[in-house]
């Protein structure tokens, strides 16, 4: 099956500690660094892969490890933080870019952009949140204590904590009907479940989501499965003692968060995200990120950057253009 990859790239970079990370590249001029979440990979990225290279962008997209096509490592306790961004480091070295990146985060790579900025800030330009701004690594500390408060135990971060009780419940659905419950209807879920595939056989796909789109979905993570993204969930508490150093180091870079009004998670759990009023997320940000320029709040759901992507393609261009040079 062919995919609308004209212009596209696909590298293979080779750490130093021997793993294969695959990434996409497109496009010439400043690099900007897509960093996906879960359950995602450099597809999920489609929309804006293209109208950054048009804009005059050299765009890379690396699978974070176990994703996509980059290689899985099976040990689990290697999905730490400090692993997503010793590849990420490893890509940008493998593909020769030598000035700062601009990155853009979405769920979990908003971590990590963050992550970046903080242990590597001589690697980054400017940020751009998608969904929610890391401003403290001290939310993550009590997260499943606040979701659980939240959500109760059937929430999603809880249930990924158990090894192989995610997985077995994914197992039940048929992969492409689990795709489409994540994509379109998770982060509606009062509860913040498990996603469940729809009872509705006939169930109308969104126009920004087509069955080849999520075949290839399907066809990824049945080849990949999904332990190694629930991975990354299962070593955040580890994450976070390791990095304790840099817990309330500032993000000094010029940044700038997209949020989503029907992404529950981010408003109920987060304390630190919960108004949707851009003059408040301001404020309770600026002690740690005191160059948050300005907050955009689109009507989307989780996977904001896919549903309404020319709206948020246009607030990512417009800010990099805006940004000071490296």
């Amino acid at each position: 099956m062919e995919f609308p990859t004209k212009g596209m790239e696909h590298k293979y970079i080779v750490t130093e500690l021997g793993n294969r990370v695959h990434c996409v590249v497109a496009g010439a001029g400043p690099p900007v660094l897509l960093l996906h979440g879960f359950p995602e990979f450099w597809y999920s990225f489609r929309y804006q892969i293209p109208a950054l290279a048009a804009a005059g962008f050299r765009v890379i997209v690396p699978d974070t490890r176990g994703a996509g096509e980059s290689e899985i490592v099976e040990a689990s306790d290697k999905y730490m933080w400090n692993d997503i961004i010793g590849d990420i480091v490893a890509v940008l070295k493998g593909l020769n870019v030598t000035e700062k990146v601009l990155v853009v985060g979405h769920d979990w790579g908003a971590s990590f952009a963050g992550h970046l900025s903080r242990i590597r800030p001589d690697l980054v330009r400017a940020v751009v949140y998608l969904g929610f701004v890391p401003s403290t690594w001290r939310v993550h500390l009590t997260l499943w204590e606040d979701t659980r408060a939240a959500f109760g135990d059937e929430v999603y971060i809880h249930v990924f904590q158990e090894p192989g009780r995610a997985e077995a419940l994914f197992a039940k659905e048929k992969t492409s009907s689990l795709m489409l419950a994540f994509l379109t209807r998770w982060s509606d879920d009062p509860q913040l479940g498990i996603p469940k595939a729809s009872s509705d056989k006939e169930e109308a796909l969104p126009d920004w989501l087509t069955s080849a789109d999520l075949q290839f979905y399907a066809d990824t993570f049945d080849k990949t499965g999904f332990t190694p993204g629930l991975n990354v969930y299962r070593n955040f508490k580890r994450s976070i003692e390791l990095n304790a150093p840099f817990i309330d180091k500032l993000l000094e870079h010029p940044s700038l968060l997209i949020k989503a009004t029907r992404d529950l998670g981010y408003q109920n759990v987060s304390r630190f995200q919960s108004s949707l009023d851009p003059e408040e997320i301001l404020a309770a940000n600026k002690p740690l990120s005191p160059n948050l320029q300005k907050v955009v709040v689109v009507d989307a759901n989780h996977f904001l950057h896919q549903e309404k992507h020319e709206e948020v393609n246009k607030a990512i261009i417009e800010f990099f253009i805006s940004c000071p040079p490296s």
